[in-house]
């Protein structure tokens, strides 16, 4: 018989696993002393136990951060009683300070957290609703309960004192006046709203008329200032008109498209002419469309013939001749063998169709050769050339 290294029980001489606690007899061979024996049984499992020891600490430290006033009395407590070199009276002095104070602590978190949760109640003391007064100012008394919560009359916020008391003088500018005032506590309020009657003085209803009257002198000379300008500037657009020169806006489309662009600036200057309340302003703006009128008038059909050469020029290559014709050049007629498809004429007409627009093209014709009697034709519904550019 033998005894077991690791439990100290007989086993028999031969046993290779004790039958008591059922470890390796083998190994015993491999430790050359009872340490290394102890040692071996223990190591295995050392790194884990490390490991798991530091996550302890951890947990237990984010769990004394988020419940500190939980944490804080009982590590004070274990101190005193594990670590503190006090006989056991004291000890139980020092354990029953602490645990006052924590109820302390405990009472004042509580009482904070209901109070920061509370819908806050606003009472004014003074004046009444619908109160008349004959002065230019009030002063609005009153307090709030919590005492934290915030006050606020329009974009100002009102100072209180430490009981949630406060006082704050307001002008009262008309004979009908609305004083709102707003309790705030987080996200909750409450609000309170007075009507206040002023009652005027002889003296100062007498000098309401005389600031109401300079006002509207000063308003008239603001509007006349604006209407004098206005007015300039619309003499100046009819002098431009009077001095119009139309080669710049020759030579490629775009040209013609800046053209169109400054007649439909003008009609934007005679919309704000007639909308304006000013007599004069509509009388020049007036003056303003009689003359954009006659340019447009004159210049539309110039544009249409000039198109016609420019496009015509550029689809030569393509063997497509274009002519514009009409008594006012509104008729655009294109030849060439790529019109004997309709296909091709309607992603053509697609293409161009925008700036036929524009320039009020009424009629646009594709012919495949010149003297084809069965060829297509669009009508354009365009604006008169007197119609003001929208």
């Amino acid at each position: 018989m033998k005894k077991c290294p690791f439990c100290a029980e007989e086993v028999l001489d031969e046993a290779i696993v004790c039958k008591h606690c059922k470890s390796s007899l083998l190994e015993k061979e491999k430790c050359s002393s009872k340490n290394e024996l102890k040692n071996f049984r223990i190591n295995p499992n050392g790194k884990n136990k490390k490991m798991l020891k530091i996550i302890k600490i951890i947990i237990l430290i984010i769990i004394g951060i988020w419940l500190w006033y939980l944490a804080l009395p009982a590590l004070a407590i274990w101190y005193i009683w594990k670590k503190g070199k006090f006989n056991k009276k004291k000890k139980y002095i020092f354990s029953g300070i602490v645990l006052v104070l924590s109820i302390v602590i405990w009472s004042s978190l509580i009482k904070t957290s209901e109070e920061n949760n509370m819908v806050p109640k606003l009472i004014i003391i003074e004046p009444q609703d619908n109160q008349s007064i004959q002065s230019s100012s009030i002063t609005i008394k009153g307090s709030v309960f919590p005492k934290k919560s915030k006050i606020r009359l329009g974009d100002s916020v009102i100072e209180k004192d430490s009981d949630g008391n406060f006082s704050y003088e307001v002008a009262l500018a008309d004979e009908k006046n609305v004083i709102s005032v707003i309790a705030e506590n987080g996200k909750k309020n409450d609000q309170a709203s007075l009507n206040i009657n002023r009652i005027f003085t002889e003296a100062e209803l007498e000098q309401r008329k005389i600031d109401e009257a300079r006002k509207k002198e000063q308003e008239a000379m603001i509007e006349n200032e604006a209407a004098q300008k206005k007015i300039e500037s619309i003499e100046k657009e009819i002098d431009s008109i009077g001095k119009f020169d139309n080669t710049k806006y020759r030579g490629t489309p775009e040209n013609l498209a800046f053209e169109v662009a400054l007649f439909k600036v003008w009609a934007i200057e005679i919309q704000e002419a007639k909308n304006d309340s000013n007599q004069e302003v509509k009388n020049i703006g007036q003056q303003l469309e009689n003359k954009v009128k006659q340019l447009q008038i004159k210049e539309f059909p110039l544009m249409r013939k000039e198109y016609g050469s420019l496009i015509g020029k550029k689809l030569w290559e393509n063997d497509i001749d274009v002519n514009v014709s009409g008594q006012s050049y509104n008729t655009i007629e294109f030849i060439g063998g790529i019109f004997a498809a309709n296909k091709n004429i309607k992603e053509i007409h697609a293409t161009l169709i925008e700036m036929l627009e524009m320039l009020r093209f009424d009629r646009a014709n594709y012919k495949w050769y010149e003297y084809d009697s069965s060829y297509s034709y669009f009508k354009i519904e365009s604006h008169a050339d007197s119609d003001i550019v929208q």
